[in-house]
């Protein structure tokens, strides 16, 4: 959260900086914005299945740079609080001890008295990034008060944390070895919810997605403006490491995971 803070300070410096120095000639803009955020996972896996929307939300800092009249460049430096829920269609499961998820290569047969079994059935993740939207805006003339416009361009997301709330079944103490590809176990299943951070070299570093969009910016006083505006941000990159270092399959086989992160985003901010 330091270094994030950090980042965000150096950046607004910057900007009023360029804004002190642009400001007579209109060919720089700098504002603030708060979006409330419908996100999902899609995946054409067919061992996963979406779970369905969540209402996340996105903060953070907007510039715009003048082209033409009509049309601007837009970028700056968000907070997204990002997630989806994927639901496990067939066997896969994870071992796990009182210090969390155990990553595969390192566990042996040997070992297994030491781990817990989750047979997992549904996780939901909670993942926070740092965006840099990179966007052309294109706006009408003045309307009155109002200028309407479009905008399109790119999102490069860095996940900064990450953490994951698991439905399954749990098998306690684990006490016997492989046979016919199951484990035997000392106790009968139970039933297993818990939320832990999730391991971050089972996830993608970078998250980057397509922005289509349009709103209207109210003009209210001088060169400030009310921003309101709608953005899809078609996801197109893997969130998740194609080959899971912690889950397995019935087969006990390395879990292939692929899932993108879907987001509508309604945005409502101010210009200056």
């Amino acid at each position: 959260m330091k270094k994030l803070s950090l980042v965000l300070t150096l950046f607004l410096s910057s900007s009023l900086l360029v804004n002190a120095q642009d400001e007579k000639s209109g060919k720089f803009r700098f504002g603030l914005q708060a979006q409330p955020a419908f996100t999902w996972y899609k995946t054409d896996s067919k061992k996963l299945s979406s779970g369905g929307t969540k209402l996340k939300f996105a903060w953070g800092l907007s510039t715009e740079f003048k082209f033409t009249e009509n049309i601007w460049f837009c970028t700056g430096l968000s907070v997204n609080y990002d997630g989806g829920v994927l639901n496990f269609l067939d066997s896969t499961k994870y071992f796990k001890n009182v210090d969390g998820y155990a990553e595969l290569s390192a566990v042996n047969s040997a070992d297994y008295v030491k781990y817990d079994m989750v047979h997992l059935k549904k996780r939901t993740y909670n993942v926070t990034y740092v965006t840099l939207p990179l966007n052309l805006k294109m706006k009408t003339n003045e309307i009155g008060y109002m200028r309407y416009y479009g905008l399109f361009g790119l999102s490069l997301g860095f996940r900064a944390k990450a953490t994951a709330s698991d439905e399954g079944t749990e098998l306690r103490y684990a006490s016997g070895a492989l046979s016919s590809g199951n484990l035997v176990y000392a106790q009968p299943n139970t039933g297993y919810n818990e939320e832990k951070t999730l391991n971050n070299s089972d996830m993608q570093i970078f998250r980057t997605g397509l922005n289509i969009g349009g709103g209207v910016e109210w003009n209210i006083s001088g060169s400030t403006s009310l921003v309101f505006g709608a953005t899809y941000n078609l996801g197109f990159s893997n969130v998740l490491k194609s080959e899971s270092k912690f889950l397995l399959t019935n087969t006990n086989q390395a879990f292939k995971q692929k899932a993108t992160s879907q987001n509508i985003l309604i945005t409502i901010g101010v210009l200056f």
